[in-house]
């Protein structure tokens, strides 16, 4: 087994506060304990049914309204 090298006091400190504020975006609940409201609900199935996910050449994700087909 080898031991991995100790981890810098800045990268610790990053690691362990700052990427809560500025990390990648949490996939999951908005905070433990609370529910969507029946308002948040309501406004995330209209989008899901106006719009959706495209990607581009360029790689990038955009959203775009559905057409009438659907």
């Amino acid at each position: 087994m080898t031991d991995s090298p100790r981890r810098s006091w800045g990268m610790r400190f990053t690691e362990r506060y700052l990427l809560r504020f500025f990390g990648p975006p949490e996939l999951g609940h908005d905070r433990p304990g609370r529910r969507a409201s029946a308002d948040e609900t309501a406004r995330e199935d209209q989008l899901h049914a106006e719009l959706t996910r495209v990607l581009g050449p360029d790689g990038r994700v955009y959203l775009v309204q559905r057409d009438e087909q659907g």
